[in-house]
């Protein structure tokens, strides 16, 4: 029994160093392909790593991350890295955000030293290169925009900086402040794909009727919609007809107009809607008894020149709040809110 104790002990031993041998092959392989993807990660977007020729100077580029916020400024005056500006990034994403929980990112385009086209181009290629690279697009959660909004920019569609509708299955949250244009042209078109999803948008931008209608008839998960402003005088882009829609989920509504909204709001149904609030740029032609979600809401903000018929009836549907009108030069400002939240 005493001899083949040995034995025993050097099998063990040759068993768990076999094992080991292969762990440590098989960790180096995972490293080795980890280091390639990087490596060819950032070949594919080796373009950051050089100027604009177009440009007397190198775009300004302003990063900052924190575990769960990334702020990415292109063409402001802010701290520029004298590193190459992907590399800061890459290695600011490695050392602050924890890729694993929900992320919120924050984007701005301004005109600098370069031409306005080729800013959002690399905005795009910029926002790409983190979502395929490093920060997984599945887990951004919330989205800010800020574009130029005079005019629009030029773009041509290119797979490397575009933003996949699919990818942002987890997008909750989007502020877009941009020309309209850009909608549709751009690295994150409004695509029903992209609306499905989201709980909250605000649109910094003029739009049209039309658009708005397309907004809330493929925006089927939304709680809350801002859009500023309304404009008559302008054509749409996503759309061609007005859409009738059961925007099921929506609770708050802000809209700024210029234009009649008698056609969005009665072509709509709201079944959810709590809160209302209308800022209305033009001579007022609503006929307000015409809207059917009038009874389910719990907090109104009108602004606007409202007849005094329509003053007086909307405060007889209130019986069940409390409410304040006030007349400022023939404008007239309504407030209501539930009377159990006074």
């Amino acid at each position: 029994m005493t001899a083949q104790k040995p034995n025993l002990v050097g099998r063990i031993s040759g068993v768990i160093f076999a094992r080991a041998k292969t762990w440590f092959k098989t960790f180096k392989s995972l490293t080795a392909k980890v280091l390639f993807k990087k490596k060819t990660g950032l070949l594919r977007y080796e373009w950051l790593y050089s100027d604009n020729s177009d440009c007397s100077k190198s775009p300004l580029v302003d990063i900052t991350a924190s575990s769960q916020h990334i702020r990415l400024y292109l063409g402001t005056s802010g701290d520029q890295s004298t590193r190459n500006p992907l590399l800061h990034l890459r290695d600011l994403l490695e050392k602050y955000v924890d890729v694993g929980r929900a992320i919120k990112i924050t984007t701005k385009l301004e005109t600098g030293e370069w031409p306005p086209e080729k800013g959002l181009d690399r905005l795009g290629e910029y926002l790409a290169y983190i979502g395929k690279e490093e920060v997984d697009f599945e887990h951004w959660t919330e989205l800010n925009v800020s574009l130029p909004t005079n005019a629009p920019l030029p773009f041509i569609a290119h797979s490397l900086h575009s933003l996949p509708p699919y990818a942002l299955a987890n997008l909750k949250r989007l502020t877009w402040s941009a020309h309209r244009e850009q909608l549709i042209t751009s690295w994150l078109p409004f695509t029903p794909t992209l609306l499905y999803t989201l709980a909250n948008l605000v649109m910094c931008c003029d739009l049209s009727l039309i658009d708005c209608s397309y907004i809330l008839h493929y925006g089927k998960q939304l709680n809350e919609l801002t859009v500023r402003t309304l404009r008559r005088d302008i054509s749409p882009v996503l759309s061609k007809k007005i859409h009738a829609s059961e925007v099921t989920h929506l609770i708050s509504l802000t809209l700024r107009s210029d234009d009649d909204l008698v056609p969005l709001l009665t072509q709509c149904e709201f079944p959810s809607l709590r809160r209302i609030d209308l800022d209305l740029l033009y001579p007022n032609t609503l006929t307000f008894r015409s809207f059917k979600f009038w009874s389910n809401l719990e907090t109104v903000n009108l602004s606007g020149d409202l007849t005094p018929e329509d003053v007086h009836w909307i405060g007889s549907q209130y019986s069940h709040v409390h409410h304040i009108l006030k007349f400022i030069s023939g404008l007239a400002i309504i407030r209501c809110a539930s009377a159990t939240r006074c």
